[in-house]
């Protein structure tokens, strides 16, 4: 009895005297070796899936790439490419996520569009934090160049379903700094 309250003491006692200790996180501890993209490593520890938060520099890797695959029409709405012709319409939506959740690693998914292709290829299945996660590069060529970006994409023990992580700290377009 006496040795237990001891250890007990001890542990209380090794929290205290270094407080880094007691902080330490999935977050901070980073990425896995042989993580495929540092961009979708999460800037905050959270046990809610949507909660999980990217960095600028993947937002502005996203904003970049929609820049890109956008058509933007003289009048009504600009539609994203991959959109306007879906390259397989069983994917639309949930499906998506569910057909990543179910991809091998190295096996790529190609669509021809109007002027363009496009193509993403599951890059890694290394955990974040406490999370199943997958790692996906999404890549649009076409008469105006290329553009890739990496998304993640996490299986919600609460739903039972994968889904697409997609909050991200916004940046300026003109500047590329976050915004406050």
């Amino acid at each position: 009895m006496i040795r237990t309250a001891a250890i007990v003491a001890g542990i209380a006692l090794a929290g205290v005297a270094n407080p880094a200790a007691a902080q330490r996180t999935w977050r901070n501890d980073g990425p896995p070796a042989g993580y495929p993209s540092a961009m979708l490593w999460p800037v905050n520890d959270s046990t809610d899936i949507h909660q999980i938060t990217l960095s600028a520099e993947y937002s502005a890797a996203l904003d970049a790439y929609i820049e890109f695959a956008t058509d933007h029409k003289v009048m009504g709405m600009p539609e994203l490419y991959h959109r306007i012709e879906r390259y397989r319409p069983e994917l639309a939506g949930a499906a998506l996520n569910k057909f990543i959740g179910e991809m091998k690693p190295g096996q790529i998914e190609t669509w021809d569009g109007r002027g363009y292709k496009g193509s993403f290829t599951l890059i890694g299945t290394a955990p974040v934090g406490p999370f199943q996660c997958r790692q996906t590069q999404w890549t649009m060529a076409g008469t105006k160049g290329k553009a890739t970006v990496p998304r993640l994409d996490c299986f919600n023990p609460k739903t039972g379903k994968w889904q697409y992580v997609w909050k991200h700290v916004p940046v300026t377009r003109k500047t590329g700094v976050p915004h406050r």
